[in-house]
């Protein structure tokens, strides 16, 4: 199946068979976006859920396939699309529901966070939590299309930004090239600036996802570039993701340098690029015990007590390496991210 992108720059440029479209949307966008509002009124199947992780529960999903066959289920056929409108969790349980319900229908994401924008909704993955642990239940189902919509995604409040900055930042590593080098991050206009880059830091991923679509080789792996002390701070400390990110590349850069694979002078060549693109290291310091509960249950585990770690060389070239979590935690309270 092929895979688009396409930015348009209101609701009234998408064109979609109404009649033949199950809208499933986060319902705060009723209140956030007026423009939303008026465009999703003319569809006659519209599905609101409320966004967040409680949504990705197996009772969520069947009170909500239920709800959707009551109402379409005689009508609905595989020629049917369904339409997902919100973020990261909205797209995983859209996407769920569209792989399965009659044996798949096509899938549309229009993300209306900076972070599914540039982030969940490519890549094909969906999920469903599973007595609380996070993505258990899932399957790869590439999205057909992915919206993206300048007035949505601009209404977002400036808090948000920093969600698509850190992803943005990642991209720009692991692509290396002019984008990369050349990625400046304006003082005014922010929300501008991240629609601008948005084709390209989203062109970075897809070319890896191609490379590795059902993570059989390991390759995709690299796309986790900043998130294993991300996912500690985002678990420990509540950052949100994309900020947590943006920490995570500042600690990946020190275990490169610690793993040799980075010099000092490149080192702080790629501190002093991330200050200006407004990523410095912020976080409080996290517990010595925490970290290691953190560490030990990341999905990205090796074996034993090891992390598959991506470690940093160059612009554009990163590694895939396992490395102990004491080690790891040895790094963290060396360079003040764990105390």
């Amino acid at each position: 199946m092929r895979y688009s992108l396409k930015q348009v720059p209101s609701f009234k440029s998408i064109r979609v068979p109404q009649d033949r479209t199950i809208l499933v949307y986060d319902r705060r966008l009723l209140q956030a976006s007026p423009a939303f509002r008026r465009w999703a009124k003319s569809f006659p199947f519209q599905f609101p859920v409320k966004a967040g992780e409680g949504l990705k529960s197996l009772k969520s999903f069947s009170t909500f396939t239920e709800k959707v066959h009551r109402e379409v289920g005689g009508r609905a056929n595989r020629e049917w699309t369904v339409l997902a409108v919100g973020g990261g969790s909205v797209g995983d349980f859209a996407g769920f529901f569209a792989s399965v319900y009659k044996r798949g229908l096509k899938l549309i994401h229009i993300p209306s966070t900076w972070l599914s924008a540039i982030d969940s909704s490519h890549g094909g993955k969906t999920a469903l939590n599973l007595l609380g642990a996070k993505n258990q239940i899932g399957t790869f189902y590439p999205a057909q299309q992915t919206i993206l919509v300048r007035e949505l995604l601009l209404a977002q409040p400036a808090a948000r930004i920093e969600d698509g900055v850190g992803e943005l930042v990642k991209a720009a590593i692991l692509s290396g090239g002019t984008w990369g080098k050349r990625l400046k991050r304006p003082a005014t206009k922010q929300g501008e600036w991240l629609w601008r880059n948005l084709p390209q830091a989203i062109k970075v991923k897809m070319k890896i996802v191609a490379s590795d679509p059902f993570e059989t080789k390991g390759a995709r792996q690299v796309l986790n570039l900043g998130h294993t002390f991300g996912h500690v701070l985002e678990a420990v400390q509540g950052l949100s993701h994309g900020a947590a990110v943006g920490q995570g590349l500042l600690f990946a850069i020190d275990v490169s340098e610690r793993a040799g694979r980075l010099s000092e002078y490149d080192g702080m060549a790629f501190r002093n690029w991330l200050a200006a693109l407004g990523i410095e290291q912020t976080a409080d310091p996290v517990r010595e015990r925490d970290a290691r509960k953190a560490f030990l249950h990341d999905k990205k585990r090796g074996n034993g007590q090891e992390l598959i770690f991506i470690l940093i060389e160059k612009m554009g070239r990163v590694r895939r390496q396992p490395i102990a979590v004491e080690r790891l935690i040895a790094v963290g309270i060396e360079t003040g991210w764990v105390c």
